[in-house]
């Protein structure tokens, strides 16, 4: 058998929805699993999961609480799924999410969030050696705005018998710290935390990534027709800066010689704006010179990309506009 027909052998064996289906590389450790603000203990089910197959819901009965949840005897789990049969009081082993509204969480269907798991697991007997000991947690401290990092703002992180004042990078800062429950707090006059600080739980033995998210104070505002037909974005390109010392010894390198290459690259930062009745929008953007952009809303097709309607219009931070009126679909499409 020829290589190409081995190949396409292979192809056809591993299943569609394996091979495109997700993006994510699955976690292999437990350390790994075990994200900030995270909740931990070992339940029954009380009540059957209600809800599709995405988002069932399902009513705990906590019989030994692990972590953080040690004044409550019941919680609803969002995001379970029907692979529990029939025998719905076999205890479990529940790691799961606090959501923005203290609502509790997991995900199955992809980029894994959270654990459901037989007590007789070797994660569960790892978990509970990691508390026995208060094993420390090893953290990446990520400051981002917008998903991207900004790098040089002064941050304090704070815990139990713990301090650290640091200044952020543009890549993560790898701390040890005991478990136990931590804020971040970033003073800088151009960006803020929105509700404050960053309050965190921080689990024995956990390896992740925290990131802290920051609003930038400069802002962009104005008027756009109200036209539910469009859903509106501002766009702009942003120089990332590499800040390490290798970035900055590859930078004067390039600047000096033209040797190389510049350690600095500039990505596409948007927004997705969220315009009132009216048509009225106010959106904290990073600094840079912005283009509206109209995107017309249709249903999820197989065929040519959808047309983009574009201002053209260039606008600056801290500047007021409008009002900006689109094309209608129809006559943009028309028009291309």
């Amino acid at each position: 058998m020829g290589v190409w027909r081995k190949l396409l052998l292979v192809m056809a064996t591993v299943p569609v929805t394996a091979a495109f289906s997700c993006s994510c590389v699955q976690p292999k450790t437990l350390c790994s699993r075990l994200l900030p603000g995270s909740i931990a203990f070992v339940g029954r089910i009380v009540s059957p999961p209600t809800g599709d197959r995405w988002g069932a819901k399902a009513k705990f009965q906590i019989d030994e609480p692990l972590w953080g949840v040690s004044k409550v005897s019941t919680v609803e789990v969002q995001g379970i799924d029907y692979g529990f049969g029939n025998d719905l009081q076999k205890p479990r082993f529940v790691l799961a999410l606090r959501g923005r509204d203290n609502s509790y969480y997991v995900d199955f269907t992809c980029c894994r969030l959270g654990l459901i798991l037989p007590v007789e697991h070797p994660w569960v007997q790892e978990f509970r050696d990691n508390l026995a000991r208060s094993k420390p947690a090893t953290m990446n401290i990520d400051v981002q705005s917008n998903g991207r990092p900004i790098p040089g703002l002064a941050m304090r992180i704070e815990g139990p018998g713990f301090s650290w004042t640091a200044t952020s990078k543009a890549t993560p800062v790898q701390l040890t710290m005991p478990p136990g429950d931590y804020r971040v707090q970033v003073t800088e006059p151009h960006f803020r935390q929105s509700g404050g600080a960053d309050s965190r739980s921080i689990l024995p033995g956990a390896c992740q990534i925290w990131r802290s998210p920051v609003e930038p104070t400069s802002m962009i505002s104005g008027t756009v027709s109200a036209d539910p037909a469009f859903y509106y974005v501002l766009e702009a390109s942003i120089e990332n800066r590499d800040e390490s010392a290798v970035g900055s010894l590859r930078r004067l390198v390039y600047q000096w010689t033209g040797w190389g290459s510049s350690p600095d690259r500039w990505a596409m930062n948007s927004y997705l704006l969220k315009p009132d009745a009216q048509g009225r929008f106010t959106q904290p953007v990073l600094p840079g010179t912005y283009r509206m952009i109209a995107i017309p809303h249709k249903p999820l097709t197989y065929g040519p990309p959808q047309f983009v309607v574009r201002t053209g219009i260039e606008i600056a931070v801290d500047q007021q506009v409008g009002p900006i009126a689109f094309p209608s679909p129809a006559t943009a499409a028309a028009g291309r």
